[in-house]
């Protein structure tokens, strides 16, 4: 079957999520981008401080207990070491739940949504992040006979794909976005790509989408 995704297109995903979430209670998991915590926070691409610079109230959690005692060394002590299963007892009240570049880690997708709904009121919008299987460079990169990845991927979602697995596990899609993860240095070259990709959404790097609980 052939499917038509309506898409909006953002330059950055970060400053996409910064407006969503300005005067928000948030909800930011995996708050840690582990293992690059600390390559990221020093060049000022870590998202959870630059959620922190518009946020009304922030939370973040992580299982990654010595990145965070890393971040709690550095003054950021608003990420706590908490497990996702137990999810029905944490004591915060989200209007926006950002679950950034990490379902792509997972393997138990039925139970990650289970544990997130838990905490979900009818207001609530979750925010889903991970790279585009039909990412331009991956076609490109197969021609040369090589795949590049993240070793501790255990999927890649396409846009219908992303959107069937939100749908069966009780979440409806309000928006879709097509954008790209910051660099530290915005070369020329990426630049160009970025402005001729915002006309074929279906080959940006990420996919955002938003969406919150099914009736």
């Amino acid at each position: 079957m052939k499917y038509n995704l309506d898409f909006s297109f953002a330059w950055s995903r970060d400053q996409h999520l910064m407006a969503a979430c300005k005067g928000k209670s948030v909800l930011h998991i995996g708050a840690c981008d582990s293992p690059y915590t600390e390559r990221k926070l020093k060049e000022g691409l870590l998202l959870h401080t630059k959620l922190a610079s518009v946020t009304d109230s922030l939370l973040g959690i992580d299982i990654d207990e010595a990145s965070i005692n890393y971040l709690s060394s550095q003054g950021i002590t608003d990420v706590r070491l908490f497990d996702m299963n137990k999810m029905g007892e944490l004591d915060f009240t989200p209007d926006i739940i950002i679950l950034g570049e990490a379902i792509e880690h997972f393997v138990n997708f039925a139970s990650v949504f289970e544990n997130i709904k838990r905490i979900m009121q009818p207001h609530t919008r979750l925010f889903i992040s991970t790279p585009n299987a039909y990412f331009i460079n991956n076609f490109k990169n197969s021609l040369f006979g090589y795949e590049s990845n993240h070793p501790e991927h255990t999927t890649a979602f396409t846009p219908r794909t992303l959107e069937y697995m939100l749908n069966v596990n009780g979440l409806t899609v309000d928006q879709r976005v097509a954008t790209f993860l910051d660099r530290k240095k915005e070369r020329w070259g990426r630049r160009m790509k970025k402005h001729s990709l915002s006309k074929f959404p279906f080959l940006c790097e990420t996919l955002l989408y938003s969406c919150q609980r099914s009736a």
